[in-house]
């Protein structure tokens, strides 16, 4: 009985290596910048985290360790009142890319319509995915709607592949307000390449 006990927790234990995995996130500095970094690291990966990270190069590179999401229960999916499903996608174009310097704020309505040419106002903002890399993986961005922010986000990214045409990180915001009614703006800080901003609308309803 005693071996068929110890051969079953040694099954459980396999299984549960097996459903974690450590994935290389850029350098982490506190566990306040994991807090940031490693749940967007898993979600890219279709994981979640596991609350643990470590460092693996002093000031490089640090791993966050995530679990596949079977092993999360998850609470079903309900839509919102008040949401109806015309949601609509655009990508806001840097003629390939454009680099920022410092502290930089783009105007997310401004750019929607000279683009497009589209009324925004006649839309609720969902969704903001930044298609950029910083210089030495220290960039940060944080998205505001009206008077409400996001957290700020790390944009990943290293000296070495800057000038290169890949590497480009997904950044992604959920707008803060429900009700998008104010300025869109997105909050850079620090040596950044932008290859483009994607926005999911979702058309107001006509009450």
């Amino acid at each position: 009985m005693k071996k068929i006990l110890s051969l079953v927790f040694a099954l459980l234990m396999v299984g549960s290596v097996e459903a974690a995995r450590s994935i290389e996130a850029g350098p982490i500095w506190s566990n306040d910048h994991a807090q940031r970094v490693c749940p967007r690291v898993c979600d890219r990966n279709d994981m979640d985290w596991q609350g643990q990270w470590w460092t693996t190069r002093q000031g490089q590179m640090s791993v966050c360790q995530c679990e596949d999401r079977y092993n999360t229960p998850r609470r079903p999916h309900r839509p919102r009142p008040g949401y109806g499903n015309d949601v609509r996608r655009f990508e806001l174009d840097f003629n390939q890319h454009r680099v920022f310097r410092g502290e930089n704020t783009i105007g997310l309505r401004r750019m929607l319509r000279d683009q497009y040419g589209i009324n925004s106002k006649r839309f609720n903002l969902k969704k903001v995915v930044l298609v950029a890399k910083s210089a030495r993986g220290r960039g940060l961005a944080y998205l505001t709607v009206g008077d409400f922010s996001s957290f700020e986000e790390t944009i990943n990214g290293n000296r070495y592949d800057f000038d290169s045409r890949g590497g480009f990180d997904r950044v992604r915001f959920r707008s803060p307000k429900r009700n998008s009614r104010g300025p869109w703006q997105l909050h850079l800080r620090g040596k950044i390449k932008i290859k483009k901003i994607i926005l999911k609308l979702e058309r107001r309803n006509r009450r």
